[in-house]
């Protein structure tokens, strides 16, 4: 059923991006309308500084694995 549920949330985030596209509709309307606003919201906060550096820090040969 994982594999479902992925797809579902794949599915749900093309249909955010392409309300994006359309002058006047945001993608946050359309994820609470599908219900995945609080995971978007979860996933946007688990974020932190130090992991913001090592993924931009990727392209150098000695910190890719930490990306």
């Amino acid at each position: 059923m994982r594999g479902r549920d992925s797809l579902s949330v794949y599915l749900r985030g093309v249909a955010m991006g392409a309300a994006d596209a359309v002058p006047g509709v945001s993608g946050g309307t359309i994820a609470l309308l599908t219900g995945i606003y609080p995971r978007l919201i979860a996933a946007i906060t688990a974020v932190e500084p130090d992991r913001l550096l090592d993924i931009v820090a990727a392209p150098l040969p000695d910190r890719r694995g930490d990306a």
